[in-house]
């Protein structure tokens, strides 16, 4: 077996975009040459060291690395015998307007809900969808029929660290209702309920929303939008 692997031409952190700010040749890269030259020079070298080209080759990936498996399906099926896309990041673009939506609604004043906060909305998630399927398991099965409301936890009381402030309790409302634009039509979905506790880094914990959504923006697709500034009736594609 002959392992390859490629960067992509990604430098920085994992969420770090700017490698590709005023570059689009590499966003192009990052998005499915890359993977394609690397299967391509690969086998070159495979050739020239046994002499043989080889039986099989397979590609796995996930997250950015199943969207790049789909892409080598499409765009260059020769490439590999077999693929395995994990967690495939179909439509990126729409991914994205959910994180600029969410970060819009965490940047409201008083909004932050402070991460050991999390582990209590997502208490609050199962003890309403839990047992939508019948059974007590920790688990929903379904996300998409949980319909949690944010308000039973707003603060009634004067001890505000088992519950969330009137802000906290609308931005925690457009967490799950995803991008609309001004008519409130959905343009996008948003994260589904039942896994706060897990997603610090997607909902509002040290900025983490706002920096992804920056990094993409001002990265990938350029200076021309800002977070704070993203118009869901201009910037975005409408309903679907």
């Amino acid at each position: 077996m002959v392992p390859a692997a490629t960067d992509s031409g990604h430098q920085g952190r994992l969420d770090d975009y700017s490698f590709g700010r005023g570059h689009p040749e590499r966003r192009i890269d990052y998005y499915y040459r890359a993977i394609h030259e690397t299967a391509v020079t690969a086998k070159e070298v495979i050739r020239a060291f046994y002499g043989a080209s080889p039986k099989y080759s397979y590609f796995w990936g996930r997250s950015i690395g199943g969207a790049q498996a789909l892409m080598e399906v499409h765009r260059y099926p020769a490439d590999y015998d077999g693929v395995l896309a994990g967690s495939s990041l179909v439509d990126r673009a729409d991914t994205w307007a959910a994180w600029v939506w969410i970060a819009q609604a965490f940047a409201a004043e008083g909004s932050q809900i402070p991460e050991n906060k999390l582990p209590m909305i997502q208490a609050a998630v199962m003890a309403t969808c839990d047992t939508l399927d019948g059974l007590k398991d920790g688990i929903i099965s379904n996300p998409t029929k949980c319909r949690f409301d944010p308000d039973v936890l707003l603060c009634k009381g004067s001890d505000p660290s088992r519950c969330l402030t009137q802000p906290q309790v609308a931005a925690l409302k457009k967490y799950y209702d995803g991008p609309r634009n001004s008519k409130g039509e959905q343009i996008v979905p948003s994260f589904p309920p039942g896994a706060e506790a897990c997603v610090a880094n997607s909902m509002t914990c040290k900025g983490a929303a706002a920096r992804r959504a920056s990094n993409w923006l001002d990265g990938l697709l350029g200076a021309r939008w800002n977070v704070q500034t993203f118009n869901f009736d201009r910037d975005a594609t409408g309903p679907r």
